[in-house]
């Protein structure tokens, strides 16, 4: 399980695994504001994807959504980005508002909206999944 935050540990460790469970925050540009970090990790969690693509080890890209951090527009372009560099195994992992210790994230959207939504991104990518 990674993240990508060290491209190049990463990719010496691709050599001893069997599968990765990779977490993507969201496009380069979202990470200052998803992460509270810097515009590196963005780069540096997208560099790691694109080895670990590169790799043919087995994996899952996974992002965990906080409503009150993602738009469903944005979250669509992010799924685009990701189905445009190649990734066919996508989770969304729901946020659960009431383990966090930040009680402010973790806003909802209305569950009428989600399923079409869902559906839309099933259709993008070779297995598509929601997690809650």
């Amino acid at each position: 399980h990674s993240g990508g935050p060290f491209p190049e540990r990463f990719e010496k460790a691709l050599e001893q695994v069997s599968w990765v469970g990779f977490d993507i925050k969201g496009l380069p540009s979202q990470y200052p504001d998803i992460t509270q970090g810097d515009n590196q990790a963005g780069s540096n969690a997208w560099k790691s994807l694109r080895i670990l693509l590169n790799s043919k080890v087995p994996y899952e890209v996974r992002t965990t959504v906080h409503w009150s951090l993602f738009s469903k527009e944005n979250l669509l372009q992010l799924a685009r980005a990701l189905q445009n560099i190649g990734v066919s195994k996508y989770i969304i992992q729901l946020a659960r508002p009431d383990n966090m210790l930040d009680s402010t994230l973790g806003g909802t959207i209305p569950p009428a909206e989600l399923p079409p939504f869902w559906e839309e991104l099933k259709g993008m990518f070779e297995q598509f999944e929601v997690r809650q």
